[in-house]
Formats: C-alpha cells, structure tokens, sequence
C-alpha cells in the first residue's frame, strides 16, 4: 500500500500538545492540563479556564504531557534496567508538580518491579513509598501508593502489616466515596499479599467473597458505566489468582476443578480462558500426561489472546515441557529465551534466564 501523502498545509501545522485526562465513572473523559489533583477533587485547566471535577467521579488519570525523561525510564524499566531508571526518575523529582510527584510515585514503583528480581531492593521501595505518602499525602494517587507500599512491605516480610495498610485503603475508599475499583484493587493486593506471603488458605477464603462481589457489581446498573468497564481487569486478575491460591493452599487436582468450572461460564475473556488451560495442563502433566499438557499449553500460545503475564506463564510451561519429553534438555531453550526477550518485565523472565543458562 503506498504511504499516504499529506498536503503541505497539514504538514506545515505544529503537532498538538498531548493532553492529561481524566476518565470518568459515567464512562466519559475531560482533557486539558491537570493542574492539581487531591482525593476530594481534580482541577483541570483547559484554553485558559479551570474547572473542578470531584474525585468521586474519577475512575483515573492519564498525564500526557510529561518530560521525555520519564518516557526514558518506563523504556528502561520495561528493559529491566532498574538502576538507571532510578537513577532518572530520582533527578525528576525535583521537577514542579505534577512531573515532580509522578516522577517519584514512579521511582517508587521500579523499586517494587526491582524487588521480584533483586528482594534487597523491597526495603528501598518502602522506603520510597513512605517518603512519597509523607509529601503529597493528599494526592488523587495516594491508594495506588499506599497498595504498592503495601507488596514491598510484604516483600520484605511483614505480611499482616501490610495486610492492614491495604485494609486501611480500603476503608479510605469507602470514607472518601471513592469508585468502587480503588476498594477493589485494594482488596485483590490483600489476597495477593496473603498468597505470597504463605498464607493461601486465607487468600483462598477472601477471594471466594470477593470474586463474586466484583463479578456482581461489574453487571449491575447502579453503578456508572466507566466503573463497570474498569472493574473488568479486576475480574480477570481475581480470577486468576483465585486458581492460582486454590493450587497452593489445595493442590493441583482441586485447582483443576475450579479451572474446570470456570471454562464453563459463558462471560470469560481471554486471559481467564488461557490461563484455565494453562491450569488444565498443569494438572495433566501432575498426572503424567506429558503430551497432552503439552498440547494444551501450545494451544494457548498459539491460538489463545492472552495479556503478558499469561502468555510469559504459558511460554514458560511449554519450555518445561519440551524438556521434561525430549532428551536433550536444549530443545526446549528457545521457548526460555522467548519468555526472556519477549516478557522481561515479568517473574517468568527471571526463571526462564536461569533455565535456559543465561
């Protein structure tokens, strides 16, 4: 197809500025310059006029115009090199606000990515959490950092501390009339830090109430359509984690029942369908069923849409697998490295370097 050509005048126009914006619970946006933004409401500034819009009715910020510095570091954080996006994301902190008090949320999060791959570092990202809370500690952020606070708290082994720091997000949620996401994200971060914190029976107990709440709320119409829309990835990640706390709290063979179970609903989307086969292969390959666990997982990789940590999961099952059935342990070597230069950002990257000798 030959490149579209555009007319001089277009050509000649400057590109427009990116703009913030702000999603809303009724499913609509507002774009302009976020000029501040609190828990009790965003100012957002537009062709000279400003207008106040209440955190209630925020589902999420999106900040466009941010300095090419910051577009630098979440390159090199996705390249996993956490040291240098440290170090710059650390330099823009001094930036006014709101590059300032984005630059050092984020700092403050490559610390905790840092942290699956290198646990030294889940005392440094406390620590950054924590002096990011002490200066904006009204920010419109202030739970997706206290929740990320609260898994480099449970990295570094205080679980049940961080257990009450997310139930505490919660509550403020709840006390500021925030949407329902923010109690959500809050309450699946708590599952999670029970799941790897070694306490899956309680992470199990806790999601079975708390899937079919999400669930519930996501189809019904008293709440706004941007809060429905949002909850959508809440499911999906309850979900999964359900299956995946099961498995650890049960074994396999009773995980395999709830995937079973799962496959029959009629509202899965793809990431749920592709890990409840991964979760089917699992349990084949429990069972001795080599080939068929390996059928299962190739489906997924090669016929299942499926998020990043999903596919990075399957990817990995299959190198496992190829090496469990061919006799030479290299066969299976390119599916590691795939998982490696494909999915850096994920837990299965650090395993597949190992596996394959890297």
């Amino acid at each position: 197809m030959a490149p579209l050509l555009l007319p001089a005048l277009f050509l000649a126009l400057p590109a427009a500025l990116p703009q913030d914006r702000v999603l809303l619970a009724d499913g609509g946006s507002e774009a302009g310059r976020v000029s501040s933004a609190t828990l009790d409401e965003i100012t957002l500034e537009d062709d000279g006029e400003a207008r106040s819009i209440p955190a209630a009715e925020v589902v999420d910020l999106r900040f466009g115009a941010l300095p090419a510095s910051l577009t630098r570091a979440e390159e090199m954080v996705r390249a996993l090199d956490y040291a240098n996006a440290v170090n710059l994301l650390d330099a823009a902190t001094a930036e006014p606000d709101p590059t300032g008090a984005i630059a050092g949320l984020r700092k403050a999060e490559a610390l905790l990515a840092w942290s699956a791959v290198d646990p030294s570092q889940a005392g440094e990202a406390v620590a950054a959490f924590q002096g990011w809370l002490a200066e904006h500690a009204d920010h419109f952020f202030v739970p997706r950092a206290r929740i990320g606070l609260a898994r480099a708290m449970a990295r570094s082994g205080q679980v049940d501390q961080a257990a009450q720091e997310l139930e505490q997000v919660a509550s403020l949620a709840f006390e500021k009339s925030l949407p329902k996401t923010v109690e959500y994200r809050a309450r699946l971060a708590r599952c999670r830090v029970y799941l790897e914190g070694g306490q899956a029976g309680i992470a199990v107990s806790r999601l079975q109430d708390l899937v079919p709440r999400i669930q519930g709320d996501r189809s019904s119409s008293d709440l706004p359509t941007g809060v429905r829309r949002a909850l959508g990835p809440l499911l999906t990640e309850g979900r999964i984690l359900l299956g995946d706390a099961i498995e650890a709290d049960q074994g396999i063979s009773a995980a395999e029942s709830y995937w079973q179970g799962l496959l029959r609903s009629a509202d899965l989307d793809g990431d749920v369908r592709a890990a409840a086969t991964l979760g089917l292969a699992k349990a084949a390959r429990a069972g001795g069923q080599l080939r068929r666990a390996q059928l299962l997982a190739a489906r997924v990789v090669a016929t299942m849409p499926a998020g990043r940590e999903v596919s990075a999961r399957a990817l990995y099952l299959l190198g496992e697998l190829t090496a469990e059935l061919g006799d030479d342990i290299a066969a299976s070597r390119p599916y590691f490295r795939r998982v490696a230069d494909l999915y850096p950002e994920t837990v299965w990257a650090v395993r597949a370097r190992e596996q394959a000798g890297e």
